[in-house]
């Protein structure tokens, strides 16, 4: 039982008489979110006194990763998964607002998914989840819990809160760094995929070639060497299968994943092509894009970049990316000579594929519903800038009683 429960909200000896609100002492040299983590959750454990405390880090796109615990007792919340809408924390992702519930398994405004690891692993009934955000960045999901129904009260809410926004400069370095490595390593794994794809692939396509015109010579004159090249026909097709779940596996996970390898691959052969230095801006907290909205950003910078090697006799060139509250942006920015004084979008400034035109680009995203904008920098060069609407997000979600 939690030695809260049976207390009428904030009654009892909570909360201390100080008032104080201890701070995260000794948390600005760390840039391993897990150690942010684990120290914050302690902390704000014994400063409002709960059973459970736990930060969820916002490190995948529409996805919540439980990274650092205080009081957990199973290693399914030390590990958990939370998905934008689930629960308790994919609510409080969803609607960017503080959210509390008396019992976690019964309570109706809150979806049951990961009631087993919650509710029936940890024994937690009263569960609050704070945004942890910056600059309108979602950052990750702070929590206090107790095991058995209860009501964690509005002033350890607003105590939580408090603790979230002095944690958000000191997750968000962290985050971008965990962001950093994440996509440096999703961008090998694509090359690595690339390269089977294109050597082993290739190599097994020969063989089962070769097997079956082994096949067709030996079925008449020696029924046993046929067997034999059916075998290895066999042995082929299924070591390509095995070659595709693998390639499968090595691609990015999400769309939003795979919108910012291909941008770092195109720009990667833009310098290889070019000698143009190009670096990406990545602003961090996209949501989770729908395809075709990831497709039409990854064209953008396409597009951007043909102009600038064309076009632009820049020196060099940033692209940038980043969410607001109902769209994604991207905008590519060179150095260059800047655009023609006569720029309009009946104007298509590439040469050979009409497809890789402003004209085309433009199209394709007003039927997302998006712009295209074209203009001269103040300090010279040009910026191309898309924007895409996003999906509404739902309704902002009130604190459940």
């Amino acid at each position: 039982m939690s030695r809260l429960n049976g207390q009428a909200g904030e009654t009892g000896a909570w909360p201390p008489a100080t008032g104080s609100v201890p701070r995260a002492t000794a948390l600005d040299s760390e840039l391993d979110p897990a150690v942010i983590a684990a120290r914050v959750s302690r902390e704000l454990a014994l400063a409002c006194q709960v059973d459970v405390a736990f930060l969820a880090i916002h490190d995948v796109p529409g996805v919540l990763h439980v990274r650092g615990t205080f009081g957990a007792r199973t290693p399914g919340l030390r590990k958990l998964e939370i998905p934008s809408g689930v629960g308790l924390g994919g609510q409080v992702l969803l609607s960017h607002r503080s959210l509390k519930v008396w019992d976690y398994a019964t309570d109706d405004s809150i979806s049951h998914e990961l009631a087993g690891v919650v509710a029936i692993g940890e024994g937690i009934g009263g569960l609050a989840g704070v945004p942890v955000t910056v600059a309108g960045r979602m950052l990750g999901v702070l929590y206090t819990g107790l095991r058995g129904p209860g009501d964690l009260g509005d002033q350890r809410v607003r105590l939580m809160e408090t603790y979230a926004s002095r944690l958000s400069d000191l997750l968000l370095p962290a985050v971008r760094v965990g962001e950093m490595v994440r996509q440096s390593v999703l961008a090998e794994r694509q090359r690595i995929a690339v390269e089977l794809h294109d050597t082993i692939g290739q190599l097994l396509f020969s063989i089962g070639a070769s097997a079956r015109a082994a096949l067709t010579d030996a079925a008449d004159d020696d029924p046993h060497a046929a067997e034999r090249w059916r075998d290895v026909e066999r042995q082929a097709s299924r070591a390509a299968s095995l070659l595709r779940d693998a390639l499968h596996a090595l691609c990015p996970p999400t769309d939003t994943d795979a919108f910012l390898t291909a941008v770092r691959a195109d720009m990667d052969e833009f310098t290889e092509r070019t000698g143009i230095p190009a670096s990406l801006i990545n602003a961090g907290g996209l949501t989770e894009l729908p395809p075709e909205v990831a497709s039409a950003l990854a064209r953008a910078v396409r597009v951007a970049l043909h102009n600038v090697e064309k076009h632009a006799r820049a020196s060099s060139v940033v692209v940038s990316a980043w969410q607001e509250a109902d769209a994604v942006v991207v905008a590519v920015q060179d150095d260059g000579v800047g655009p023609p004084d006569d720029l309009g979008f009946a104007a298509v400034l590439t040469s050979g594929s009409p497809g890789l035109g402003l004209t085309a680009l433009g199209q394709r995203l007003e039927r997302l519903g998006g712009d295209l904008a074209v203009f001269r920098n103040d300090d010279g060069g040009t910026t191309l800038r898309a924007r895409v609407p996003l999906p509404a997000r739902l309704p902002r979600l009130e604190q459940a009683e």
